[in-house]
């Protein structure tokens, strides 16, 4: 079978690292050079004839994080991988999804289309914006949500005046002073890609999510 690779970025290493774990595999952190006038040229080794998934999310600056994904996916077809995944849990330019005025782009559209002229032959999501991208984009989108990841309502509702449950793309911090609970994505990440990996259909993962 295809080897399964983790590519990690810059903008979040603690995230691929808990999915590579999951999954019994390697994060691939890649060398990121940085020329004087601030581009940006990241190194990928090893990914020869395996099923790549590079995770990178998109957050804020989202600008800095969007090219690093794009030079990422980039660096992948050279190093001939079989098959590249972008993983970007947090997507930028989603609520770019249509014009509000003339003379506007439509950012989502120029994005998605970047991932794909990238090298990206699939997109994979946490709860995006809009359902406008898998209309938009020109590779396959697999969109997950992070619902399941949060408490019933009613056990959030009684615990509301006490502490907050936060849904995000970072390792979960475990720290009993915090007046609040961080729910980490590692988990659902690694079970979407261990699936896509072994072309399993993810809609079974929802249902048991």
């Amino acid at each position: 079978m295809t080897a399964l690779r983790i590519v990690s970025g810059s903008a979040n290493p603690e995230l691929a690292a808990a999915v590579a774990d999951r999954l019994d595999v390697d994060s691939l952190e890649c060398v990121l050079e940085r020329f004087p006038d601030g581009e940006i040229c990241p190194v990928v080794d090893h990914v020869c004839g395996s099923d790549v998934h590079v995770g990178q999310p998109t957050a804020p600056p989202v600008n800095d994080h969007l090219v690093e994904l794009l030079r990422l996916l980039d660096a992948c077809r050279p190093e001939r991988a079989e098959r590249v995944t972008a993983v970007a849990p947090y997507f930028g330019y989603a609520r770019q999804d249509r014009r509000t005025r003339s003379g506007q782009a439509l950012g989502l559209r120029v994005v998605v289309e970047a991932i794909a002229r990238a090298g990206a032959d699939r997109l994979v999501v946490v709860d995006p914006h809009t359902e406008a991208l898998e209309a938009i984009s020109p590779v396959p989108v697999e969109i997950l949500t992070a619902v399941p990841l949060v408490p019933p309502a009613a056990t959030w509702l009684r615990a509301l005046p006490l502490r907050r449950v936060i849904v995000t793309d970072t390792v979960a911090q475990h720290d009993s002073a915090a007046p609040f609970e961080v729910r980490s994505v590692a988990a659902l990440l690694a079970d979407a890609i261990a699936r896509m990996h072994h072309n399993q259909p993810l809609r079974e993962l929802l249902a048991h999510t």
